[in-house]
């Protein structure tokens, strides 16, 4: 569709950036965005085809994900994992770790640092753990996680092997978190870590 521009007033009304851009965040129909903007491999070259990949993982949408990546946008599956991870999109950190290769070690941290506990603990087990990235999660997950969520998560992991150091920088993150059960946190894990 286009628009003639009959004299200065319309033009003056129709020049701000809201009507000469396009927001790529805002979710449109699957058939519509297709017939406007692709063409098979329509992205391949396209500086905007990673950033509209972003804002699909962003938005949590698989399918939108999948499709972007029919078309071949070129992206980042690790920044976009990281993405997923800090936002908790199960969905999304699924479908881009079975695309994947080898897992980058960063995002169950990140999960659990934003308070994702499940997602931490999912991608933990397949992102080829070491046994500094249990430390690292447990400490992220203190930060970041609720109470009930970092019982969860501290249950599923062996805690046996952690150094007193270790403890020592787990509780003192429950201690500094965020969250409004911080001390009740830190008390619990003075207990669970017998310190």
């Amino acid at each position: 569709m286009t628009l003639r521009l009959v004299d200065r007033a319309t033009a003056s009304m129709f020049s701000k950036p809201r009507h000469k851009t396009i927001d790529l965040a805002v979710p449109c129909p699957q058939h519509a965005y297709s017939k406007s903007w692709c063409a098979p491999r329509s992205l391949q070259n396209k500086p905007w085809g990673p950033r509209a990949f972003e804002q699909a993982v962003r938005w949590g949408n698989v399918a939108r994900c999948k499709w972007l990546v029919s078309q071949h946008c070129g992206h980042d599956p690790g920044t976009s994992l990281e993405i997923a991870a800090e936002l908790g999109h199960m969905g999304v950190a699924e479908y881009l770790v079975s695309r994947m290769h080898m897992c980058p070690p960063n995002p169950p941290v990140i999960a659990a640092r934003n308070g994702h506990s499940p997602l931490a603990l999912w991608l933990l087990k397949r992102c080829s753990p070491r046994p500094t990235e249990t430390e690292d999660l447990l400490v992220a997950a203190a930060w970041g996680c609720v109470l009930r969520a970092l019982v969860w998560l501290v249950a599923r992991v062996d805690v046996d092997g952690l150094e007193s150091a270790a403890k020592t920088k787990i509780v003192a993150a429950a201690a500094n978190s965020r969250t409004p059960d911080a001390h009740a946190k830190a008390e619990w894990l003075r207990a669970e870590l017998s310190m």
